[in-house]
């Protein structure tokens, strides 16, 4: 499970990013991306339930290296 805060989104004025990574996951199914099986929210949290992946996102990983391949 993804679960990002609300406040964090919020504060960092992140909606875009966040509603385009959910639209990317739902719309362009991919054996390279990890598949969203659900999201829902609490009163505090976003949840995105998707398929477990060890070495954390890949965004961290493009960020440290700033590149792939």
């Amino acid at each position: 499970m993804k679960v990002i805060s609300k406040e964090f989104i919020l504060k960092h004025k992140k909606q875009r990013l966040i509603a385009n990574e959910r639209d990317i996951m739902v719309e362009l199914p991919h054996p390279l991306l990890a598949k969203l099986h659900s999201t829902f929210e609490t009163q505090h949290f976003l949840i995105f339930v998707m398929d477990y992946y060890p070495g954390g996102e890949l965004f961290s990983i493009v960020k440290r290296f700033r590149r792939v391949g």
